[in-house]
């Protein structure tokens, strides 16, 4: 965090996993890189996995392939993405720019320019 500086940190919530230990260690990761996040008063800010999926693909339930696919295609990439945690990271990011713009229309100054 420190050698990258960024302005917002953005990471999918926690979802249950099969295995317990790997449910565990995703949670520590996810509360370590949060409490870095807020000491350094970076804000945080979580999408669900179906959110990320519906708002690419437009279906929640879409599989990772179909939402590397959509990845490839939005950022215009002349292949897939060589990593799925790559892909998984865009899409991540991608979601959060397609959020603030939903966010940014309804704002009161629009919707008051909108009804007229």
């Amino acid at each position: 965090i420190i050698h990258y500086k960024p302005e917002l940190v953005i990471i999918e919530e926690t979802y249950s996993n099969r295995n317990p230990r790997t449910s565990l260690l995703l949670g520590h990761a996810r509360g370590v890189l949060m409490v870095a996040a807020r000491n350094l008063d970076i804000p945080v800010v979580e999408y669900a996995s179906r959110y990320i999926k519906k708002a690419l693909t437009g279906n929640g339930g879409a599989s990772k392939e179909q939402v590397r696919y959509m990845v490839m295609k939005l950022l215009k990439l002349a292949s897939l993405p060589p990593e799925m945690d790559t892909s998984d990271a865009l899409a991540i990011a991608l979601t959060h720019c397609h959020h603030m713009k939903y966010e940014s229309l309804m704002t009161p100054e629009n919707t008051q320019r909108r009804s007229r």
